[in-house]
């Protein structure tokens, strides 16, 4: 049985952030730098989401700036630390599950040595869920 069908249970898209192009042309900002629009490089990716255990955070914070809250695990696939993976509730087929999350890739680890799988370091940089149900300060 293949990691595949029994661990990567979440579905998850890839996104990269690329210049912004009008007719072959790079769009520029007002101080002349090129503009930049999220792209969905794939979709419907399987994967599986981990949070890291007290153990290798701890051990992270000790080896440097880099650093990383969830190890999310896929099949062989070009991605790299400009991407993120966005995962979005509403199509993966977990009952129980995550919510809205997009994770910042910081490392890309061929786990196994010989292409089986990547065991992915990222970090949770964006949720469409709050920690309350109102505002602060808002409500009856």
């Amino acid at each position: 049985m293949s990691i595949g069908s029994r661990f990567l249970n979440h579905r998850v898209s890839i996104a990269r952030r690329v210049v912004t192009l009008d007719e072959g042309e790079v769009v520029l900002d007002d101080y002349g730098q090129p503009t930049t629009t999220e792209t969905t490089l794939a979709s419907t990716v399987a994967a599986g989401i981990q949070p890291k255990s007290a153990r290798e955070l701890a051990a992270i914070s000790q080896a440097g700036v880099a650093s990383s809250s969830h190890n999310i695990y896929m099949l062989p696939r070009d991605i790299t630390t400009a991407d993120a993976i966005v995962h979005d509730a509403s199509e993966c087929p977990v009952r129980t599950d995550l919510p809205d999350l997009t994770f910042q890739v910081v490392a890309v680890p061929d786990a196994a040595g010989a292409g089986h799988h990547l065991e992915i370091d990222a970090q949770i940089v964006g949720s469409q869920q709050s920690a309350y149900a109102t505002p602060v300060g808002e409500g009856s």
